[in-house]
């Protein structure tokens, strides 16, 4: 065992223990027994701890960054993808012309819904239907449809052009939010 200079300079605690003689180290006052001082075996165990600790810290840090980049790269741009046919369905997407609501569009246009997008906004929303058939060229039929949720006289003359217009429907997205 080394000397108390060489432990301290290692690793900056004070010691007391043996040389490697068998005589006492002295403390910075020359007795072997200075209050205050670590024998080396705990020392050596708080060593060992420290070295666990670090090493557990370098795993989670590396598999968090795998993680991070893991998503980056292959989740972030993945969509949704199912077999299941929507041909002859009617649907109607309120607040499709933006997020998730065009997401959704595009998702059931692929899938061959007849889609209605119930929205404010005809400009946004006749840009995101030419989006969707555009990665959709035999696409199914998609409309636009006038829809303000803030007022009730667009909610009533919605409905009725709606029950004038379409035999039934199948599904309604309440996707607009205010």
């Amino acid at each position: 065992m080394e000397c108390v200079e060489d432990r301290e300079a290692l690793h900056g605690v004070a010691y007391k223990g043996t040389g490697e003689s068998g005589d006492s180290c002295p403390g910075p006052t020359g007795r072997a027994d200075d209050a205050g001082y670590v024998d080396g075996d705990s020392i050596m165990a708080l060593e060992d701890w420290a070295v666990a600790l670090v090493v557990i810290g370098s795993v989670l840090a590396v598999m968090c960054l795998l993680s991070f980049v893991y998503y980056w790269f292959v989740l972030r741009y993945r969509v949704a993808s199912s077999s299941v046919s929507m041909k002859g369905k009617t649907i109607i997407i309120t607040g499709a012309s933006s997020g998730i609501g065009k997401a959704t569009a595009l998702g059931l246009a692929r899938r061959g819904a007849h889609l209605i997008l119930a929205c404010r906004n005809e400009e946004k929303t006749a840009q995101v239907i030419s989006e969707v058939k555009q990665k959709v060229p035999q696409g199914p039929e998609i409309l636009y449809r006038h829809l303000n949720l803030a007022s009730l006289q667009s909610v009533r003359k919605f409905a009725e052009q709606i029950i004038q217009e379409e035999s039934h429907i199948d599904i309604l997205i309440n996707n607009a939010a205010q």
